[in-house]
């Protein structure tokens, strides 16, 4: 049994491996027991609907989004159809990718194979929302509002300019797992890697005396540090998020840089050997 988090409440989800498994084994859903029928069926319920909320935007959207929300059986056909159809570029089906990264983990092989559903799960609800979403909350922008002092205005004169709602939430969950990334990758960068990534951060020459200074190395070598730290995260994001095509990969390894720059800047602030780097670039006194 698993517990997850969904805003203030917390539930259990009565998913097991066993669950998993057996339904790789069997192929389909309805060839299972009906206990493996029900926990897998009311896990991608609960999913589809929290991907769903999120991905819509105002507190009106969001109510009637769930009120749209398919029922478990629907939810669940909607991922299976997902994974049959749909294949990676290397070939791997979806189904078989799922279970092949138990191998490729040191993490618990439940929190792993969920993980994966849950990055699916996540793709089908975008294509959802994208093909329901819009005529499920469209609203007439010259329908008339009247405020608390009985002043009329309508919609399209309250709207500041064009937005994507859906683009900036995936840009926002793209941004929250590079940051995850980055976060997990920072302590495996060695300190020559650091220094070149922060005085990447600072504008700053490689060829810097300072920053030689600092990474205790020569510049050739300097340089190899940066482009093994460039490839380290690219490689990650690479086998991390190999479901996204190669654009997004590219936004979340930019995402994932900038993070991590940011948070070797903040390491460097208590380094006594990046003290003279920091007043250089006018960042410490």
């Amino acid at each position: 049994m698993t517990c997850e988090q969904n805003n203030s409440n917390i539930f259990c989800v009565k998913t097991t491996l066993e669950n998993w498994v057996e339904w790789r084994k069997r192929c389909a859903l309805g060839l299972c027991r009906e206990e493996t029928r029900a926990n897998l069926q009311d896990y991608a319920r609960r999913k589809f609907k929290w991907f769903a909320e999120r991905y819509v935007g105002t507190s009106l959207a969001k109510r009637k989004m769930s009120d749209a929300v398919l029922d478990s059986i629907s939810c669940w056909h909607l991922f299976e159809t997902h994974i049959t159809v749909g294949s990676r570029q290397d070939g791997k089906t979806l189904k078989k990718w799922l279970f092949a990264r138990i191998a490729e983990s040191s993490g618990e092989p439940l929190k792993v194979v969920q993980g994966g559903v849950r990055l699916l799960i996540r793709d089908v609800v975008r294509d959802y929302v994208r093909r329901e979403g819009s005529s499920m909350l469209e609203a007439r922008m010259n329908k008339p509002i009247v405020n608390q002092y009985g002043d009329e205005t309508c919609l399209e004169e309250l709207l500041a300019g064009d937005a994507d709602t859906f683009s900036e939430v995936e840009r926002r969950d793209l941004k929250e797992q590079a940051t995850r990334l980055a976060e997990r990758l920072f302590d495996d960068l060695p300190h020559v890697q650091r220094i070149a990534m922060l005085a990447k951060y600072l504008s700053i020459s490689l060829a810097s005396p300072l920053v030689l200074e600092s990474a205790r190395c020569k510049k050739s070598k300097l340089s190899k540090e940066w482009r093994k730290a460039m490839t380290a995260i690219a490689s990650q994001v690479e086998a991390r998020f190999d479901t996204e095509d190669q654009s997004t990969q590219l936004i979340i390894s930019k995402m994932a840089v900038d993070c991590a720059e940011k948070m070797i800047f903040s390491w460097a602030s208590a380094e006594k050997c990046c003290a003279k780097l920091l007043e250089y670039s006018g960042h410490f006194k």
